[in-house]
Parts: structure tokens; C-alpha cells; sequence
């Protein structure tokens, strides 16, 4: 009987501590006073958020990001993160020789020209000659208008110097709701998946109504 209680009672202490636990890891995220994302699109019809997070040994705190939701995948030129011409091209080279995984990528200030230069590159192994190429490392600390998200791979440009974009390889782990209000702002909502505060769906609900 003695053992069955001692059991019983371990049981519930198990399981007070399991959910203690949990609620910490999700607590953890819990960093912004609001529980969610809002960010109003400027007069250029832009999206901005302060994001910080570290990566390639460089700290980024509270700088001002493109939302890109027409972007696939986020792009970081070292450039506009603290290295210069000489230090950017050192690390490309450390990547390749580290076999760091890298894409070929286009945007649309890219020429035909430079596509076909890529490609000669490519063929010829000579991929630190390639320009539009982008280097996956990970981020580290990521933190979006407060919110913060688990490390996960961004993309790294060595040849470009471009701002900082926020694509949808980040966005997807967002709940988003963009809406336009009576008084014309085009306002964008967002929260973690993995949390989804009861103060976001209110925030939801109330915007639709504007």
C-alpha cells in the first residue's frame, strides 16, 4: 500500500514537473510584452521589424528588416554585417574549403550575363568565382520585434551588399494576418506557431473589425 501511494504521488510530482517544464519552454519564447508581432507597412509599402540575432561571429541587435513574403528564403549580405571586402571574400573561401552548403540564387537586379558566368563557374568547380551565390550557416539567438524563434540556417551572401530581407523560410513559422483597416493602414499580425497567445487571437479579432 505504502509503495502504491509513494508511486502514485511520484506519478503526479512527474507530471506537475512535465508541465512545469513545458510551460517554461514556451515561456521562454514569451519575450514580448504584447505576445505578438505587429508591424503597420510604411508609405513605401514596406513591412519593417527589429530583428537581432548572431551569426558568422557577428552580433545584430534590434537593426530594422525587410518583411519579404515574396522571398523564399532570408538573405544576410556580410557586407551590411561588420565585414569588408577582403574579410568577406576570406570566408567564402573558408566555406568552400569546409564544404559549407551554398544555392544559387537570382533577384532582379541580377543580368543574364552573370547567370551564365555562374553557370561557366559552376561547371568548372570554381565556385568561389560565382557572385550570385548565397552560403547556409546558422543563426543563432533570432529575435523578430521580440519574438523570439529556435536557430535555423540563413543565407549568407560574400559578393552583394544588400539590406538584411526577412523571407518566407522564417515567415512560415508565423501565424500572419494582414489586413487593411477603415482608415487605410495595411497592418501585418503575427505569432510564433508554437505558441499562439490568447492576447494574438484577440489582437486578430479586433483588427478584422477596423
Amino acid at each position: 500500500m505504502v509503495v502504491e501511494i509513494n508511486h502514485t504521488i511520484w506519478y503526479i510530482i512527474h507530471i506537475i514537473f512535465y508541465n512545469m517544464c513545458d510551460d517554461m519552454k514556451y515561456r521562454l519564447f514569451d519575450v514580448n510584452d504584447q505576445d505578438y508581432i505587429k508591424v503597420i507597412m510604411d508609405e513605401h509599402n514596406i513591412f519593417t521589424a527589429k530583428v537581432s540575432f548572431e551569426i558568422l561571429e557577428k552580433q545584430l541587435s534590434d537593426v530594422d528588416v525587410k518583411i519579404d513574403t515574396g522571398c523564399n528564403y532570408s538573405r544576410i549580405s556580410a557586407l551590411t554585417i561588420g565585414f569588408t571586402k577582403e574579410e568577406a571574400l576570406e570566408q567564402k573561401e573558408l566555406d568552400l574549403k569546409n564544404n559549407v552548403p551554398y544555392y544559387s540564387t537570382r533577384n532582379s537586379s541580377t543580368t543574364e550575363s552573370q547567370i551564365r558566368n555562374d553557370r561557366v563557374q559552376r561547371v568548372l568547380g570554381r565556385a568561389d568565382r560565382m557572385v550570385n551565390v548565397v552560403f547556409g550557416h546558422i543563426a543563432h539567438n533570432i529575435k523578430i520585434a521580440g519574438m523570439r524563434i529556435n536557430d535555423m540556417e540563413l543565407k549568407v551572401s560574400y559578393d552583394t551588399n544588400h539590406p538584411i530581407l526577412l523571407g518566407m523560410d522564417v515567415l512560415k513559422q508565423f501565424d500572419i494576418h494582414i489586413h487593411k483597416t477603415e482608415d487605410d493602414k495595411t497592418i501585418l499580425l503575427a505569432c510564433p506557431l508554437y505558441y499562439m497567445s490568447e492576447k494574438y487571437k484577440q489582437a486578430v479579432i479586433d483588427l478584422m473589425q477596423q
